[in-house]
């Protein structure tokens, strides 16, 4: 995880050994960014880009956002058999686990607008999907809170994990935008951070840019009872997100 504990790709590689439940997910990045290359319809590791480790962690995207026909690097983790891929819902093909020694399945092929989908398999059963559609600019923020009651003691925290969304409700991730944060009720903003270590935003501001589009915000409840606090994000001074909790006894 990064330092605002948001899910790094790697993270769902290791749950692949961690968990037994079945899983499956894909990171994205440019060909020529990557350590492979296509030959002869495989891919197989770029001589001249080879990986200094084993298990080398890539600096993946986790969006479907590049130029058309353009070449991309597919990175896929799981614990079932197989996986079969689809782009606009035409197979790109499936992998077996067993044929990959270091657990990484891979795939190159030029970018298509539309929705990449990874469907895992075991005993030819489906066990797990995940999806990424290509996404617009971003029109609002969708704010989620890991709880909606807090005791108004002074003391608790609320966590609010803000995302970028476009128009048709898709996750904007390979775009980044500053937000600012209003509280409205007995709460205070107590820190803010887009989770990269090359952050130099100041953690007790009540802005930041995003990474990959999302950012962290803590909001400390009062000693209101029975108050609704209000947290409204902005971007460009109009108000495009806004969620809510209670404070209770």
């Amino acid at each position: 995880m990064d330092i605002a504990g948001f899910k790094k790709p790697v993270y769902h590689f290791f749950k692949t050994f961690w968990q037994e439940k079945p899983t499956v997910y894909f990171g994205t990045q440019k060909t020529e960014s990557s350590h492979y290359l296509l030959e002869d319809g495989k891919v197989v590791e770029n001589p001249k880009k080879k990986r200094p480790t084993k298990w080398h962690w890539a600096a993946l995207n986790n969006h479907w956002n590049y130029q058309n026909k353009e070449s991309v690097y597919i990175e896929t983790y799981t614990n079932a058999e197989e996986v079969e891929l689809f782009l606009n819902d035409q197979s790109l093909g499936s992998q077996y686990l067993k044929d990959n020694e270091d657990r990484i399945l891979k795939w190159i092929f030029p970018f298509e607008k539309g929705k990449l989908k990874a469907v895992a398999r075991t005993h030819g059963s489906v066990v797990a999907e995940y999806e990424i559609k290509t996404a617009d600019q971003p029109q609002y923020v969708q704010m989620n809170l890991d709880q909606n009651k807090v005791k108004a003691n002074g003391k608790n925290v609320v966590h609010v994990v803000a995302q970028l969304h476009d128009i048709n409700g898709n996750p904007v991730k390979h775009l980044n935008k500053e937000i600012q944060f209003k509280v409205k009720g007995d709460a205070k903003i107590i820190g803010i951070d887009n989770g990269q270590n090359n952050n130099t935003n100041p953690f007790k501001a009540d802005h930041c840019m995003t990474s990959e589009g999302k950012v962290l915000l803590l909001v400390q409840a009062g000693k209101t009872q029975n108050e609704t606090v209000v947290v409204e994000a902005l971007m460009d001074d109009v108000v495009v997100g806004e969620n809510e909790f209670e404070m209770t006894f």
